[in-house]
C-alpha cells in the first residue's frame, strides 16, 4: 500500500538543477501560509452560536408554553421595530449634525455667494442677508442709477422701483 504523504525527492536546503530560487520562495510562502491557518473550530465559537440560537428560540417556546396570543407577539414586534427605526433615524440625524459641525467651513463654502463665502460661516450670512438687500437697494438707487442716467440720453428715465434679494442666501456652486 502507498502512503498518502508525498515523498520528498530532494533533501531540504539542497537546490537541484531543475529548481530556481523563485520557485523555492513560492513554496516556502505556501508552507508558511498553511502553518498559520487555524486548526479546527474553537469551542467558544460553537457555544456562542448555540447561545444565540437558544436566545432566539426561547421566547417563542415560552410564548407557546404560557399560551400567549400571537397577535400580542405581532404587536410587540411592531412596537420594537418602530422604536428601533426611530432610534436609527435619530442617530443618523445626530451623525449628520456632528458632520456639519466638523465641516462647517466646507458647508459655508457651498451655501454662500462666492465673494462672501471665504470668510463668513453660514449662520452669520443668514442673519446678515436682509441687510445686504437693503444695502444693495440703497447703492442702486443713490449711486448706480444716477450714473447710468448721466451716461446716456436714452436712459434718463431709468429708475429702480423695488430691489428684493429674497429671504434666504443664494445657493451657488464654487
Amino acid at each position: 500500500m502507498q502512503s498518502d504523504k508525498p515523498e520528498p525527492t530532494e533533501a531540504n536546503g539542497a537546490e537541484g538543477p531543475g529548481t530556481s530560487g523563485a520557485e523555492e520562495k513560492a513554496l516556502s510562502k505556501v508552507r508558511a501560509a498553511e502553518a498559520t491557518k487555524p486548526k479546527g473550530i474553537s469551542a467558544v465559537a460553537v457555544l456562542w452560536t448555540f447561545g444565540k440560537c437558544l436566545s432566539a428560540l426561547l421566547p417563542v417556546y415560552l410564548a407557546g408554553y404560557y399560551r400567549v396570543s400571537t397577535s400580542l407577539l405581532v404587536c410587540g414586534m411592531m412596537v420594537y421595530t418602530g422604536w428601533k427605526h426611530a432610534r436609527e433615524a435619530k442617530e443618523e440625524r445626530l451623525r449628520s449634525a456632528m458632520q456639519l459641525l466638523d465641516n462647517d467651513e466646507e458647508y459655508t463654502s457651498m451655501k454662500a455667494p462666492k465673494s462672501i463665502r471665504r470668510d463668513l460661516p453660514a449662520w452669520v450670512l443668514q442673519q446678515v442677508w436682509p441687510f445686504v438687500g437693503q444695502y444693495l437697494e440703497k447703492l442702486l438707487i443713490e449711486t448706480i442709477a444716477p450714473s447710468i442716467r448721466g451716461s446716456s440720453a436714452h436712459l434718463q428715465t431709468l429708475s429702480f422701483t423695488k430691489v428684493d434679494m429674497g429671504d434666504k442666501v443664494l445657493a451657488s456652486r464654487p
